[in-house]
């Protein structure tokens, strides 16, 4: 009598799966830990220097903003932003985002003026930079200009020299007392060097932000955005190619050393 096939019998120990060891999980651990270590400075280099790509985007938004507004008006004077709408004392350098909401494509809080990296010491929001700019320069990048309760900022400077002429600076003893020079409200067509004007940059100047390095917006006709470190646009040596002293709010239409006394 022919009966029920029967099972294989597999010996109990191979039946069981074989478990890790307590040294094989470290190692495995070990590894995973390594490879993280390798990547994360990878990884947080490839965001920064995504960050100031971002950066220098907004900047030559802001720039084609800035020549929009220049050409709006028209034939003879190109007359910069006014960053003194309420008095000479202050720079209302938040005045840049009204003056330019009509010509960007989004509205003062879409972003363009908003820097990736501004963060801490390095952003206008930080409490200990806003008191420094506010109440010891009177430099406004903060402000709720549109009267809703929320106040609006932008990371970017803008240039703020007041115009004026040699006369202002030197009086009687300049050189050349009618030559023109500043930026903010001045008629950039009567400038000498209007190519070489910075007209924005990262706003906390003296902290970098990009790897110790700062952007900056030229106004040439291309929107050149030059990123540079401290000692090539803050120090006094740091002159652009026609001989104006850094620091680089300077360059472009101050030249003391032909026109002063």
């Amino acid at each position: 009598m022919l009966g029920r096939p029967s099972k294989s019998i597999e010996p109990a120990v191979a039946r069981q799966r074989r478990a890790f060891t307590l040294i094989e999980l470290a190692l495995v651990v070990a590894i995973i830990a390594a490879l993280i270590a390798l990547l994360l400075p990878a990884l947080r280099g490839a965001r920064r220097a995504a960050n100031a790509v971002v950066c220098q985007s907004n900047l030559k938004q802001i720039g084609m903003g800035i020549r929009a507004y220049l050409d709006e008006q028209g034939d003879g004077p190109e007359v910069f932003l006014d960053l003194h709408p309420r008095n000479r004392r202050f720079a209302d350098r938040w005045n840049a985002m009204v003056l330019l909401d009509p010509f960007l494509s989004g509205p003062p809080d879409s972003g363009v003026f908003a820097c990736p990296e501004a963060r801490g010491a390095s952003s206008v929001l930080d409490p200990m930079v806003r008191l420094d700019m506010e109440r010891r320069a009177g430099k406004f990048q903060v402000f709720d200009f549109d009267g809703d309760g929320v106040e609006e900022y932008t990371e970017y400077w803008f240039n703020d020299s007041l115009a004026g002429t040699y006369r202002d600076l030197f009086g009687d003893a300049a050189k050349n007392p009618a030559k023109p020079l500043g930026v903010s409200g001045q008629d950039l067509s009567r400038l000498e060097h209007r190519d070489a004007i910075v007209w924005a940059a990262d706003a906390v100047d003296w902290i970098p932000r990009h790897e110790g390095r700062t952007n900056l917006l030229l106004g040439d006709e291309s929107v050149e955005v030059r990123s540079l470190r401290p000692p090539d646009y803050l120090l006094y040596e740091a002159r652009d190619f026609w001989g104006a002293p850094g620091p680089f709010y300077n360059w472009g239409h101050f030249y003391p050393d032909r026109y002063g006394p």
